[in-house]
This record gives C-alpha cells, structure tokens and sequence, in this order.
C-alpha cells in the first residue's frame, strides 16, 4: 500500500474486473446497444483435485454466488447505469463435502430502473459442468 501511494498509484486486490481492459471495453460496446439490455454472465467451473480443495476451503466462508457475482453485478450496473429496483437468488448445494449451511451454486436475479434485467450464475465443483457460456 505505501508503495501505491507513493507513486500515486491504485492499489487492486484481486481480480475486478472494472480494470481489466477486455471488460472496459465490454461495457463501452454495451452502452451503444440500446435498452432495456438483458445480461446472462455465468462463471461455472468445474474443478478436481488442487482446485476443489481451493473452492471448498472458499465455501468454509462464502459462496460461488457472493466471491464472484460481486464483480459481475459490478459489470451489470455499469452497463445499464441505473439502479438495480430489485434482486433475488437461488442456490443449491450438491455436495456434502461443504459447510451445511453453504451452497456451491446459485443464481442471482436483478432488476433495473430501465426495465433491464441480468441474472449471474456460478457453481464450483466436480460436478459442475465442464461448459460455461457467455
């Protein structure tokens, strides 16, 4: 951090994508689409091995839906540039090899001032399909 501020620099932490050149211009292109807009973003990632044990020890305090959507609700409102007007989700858990109060996938839904509306879909795990669409 005192690095950044000396050198009057912004200091990210993790990966957001609002900084990330390809998402930028994403959402620039978007805003020349008219609305209202509908948004479908999914992060499903199937994973064995090394890579569950890191999304497993994720879901000892959060969920796929709260560690990532964060972001793409971010992209969603960047897009529209309004209000979400209101949100709801689902999740399921498909496994027990996770907190029983936590869930490895979910859906969240968000509707906006414009009459735009997104939905973001993340799930971990092996059995999580190998395919996400975009």
């Amino acid at each position: 951090m005192s690095a950044a501020i000396k050198y009057n620099k912004k200091l990210v932490v993790g990966y957001i994508l609002r900084y990330h050149p390809s998402w930028m211009k994403f959402i620039e292109l978007s805003k020349t689409m008219g609305k209202p807009l509908v948004m479908r973003m999914n992060l499903n990632q199937q994973s064995h091995g090394y890579m569950w044990n890191v999304h497993r020890n994720l879901m000892s305090s959060l969920s796929p839906i709260v560690d990532c959507g964060v972001h793409y609700i971010d992209v969603m409102c960047q897009m529209v540039g309004v209000r979400p007007v209101r949100v709801s989700a689902i999740g399921a858990r498909l496994t027990d090899d996770i907190p029983d109060w936590n869930y490895n996938y979910g859906q969240l839904q968000l509707h906006f001032e414009d009459g735009s509306v997104g939905w973001y879909e993340a799930g971990w795990g092996p059995m999580v399909s190998q395919n996400a669409f975009l």
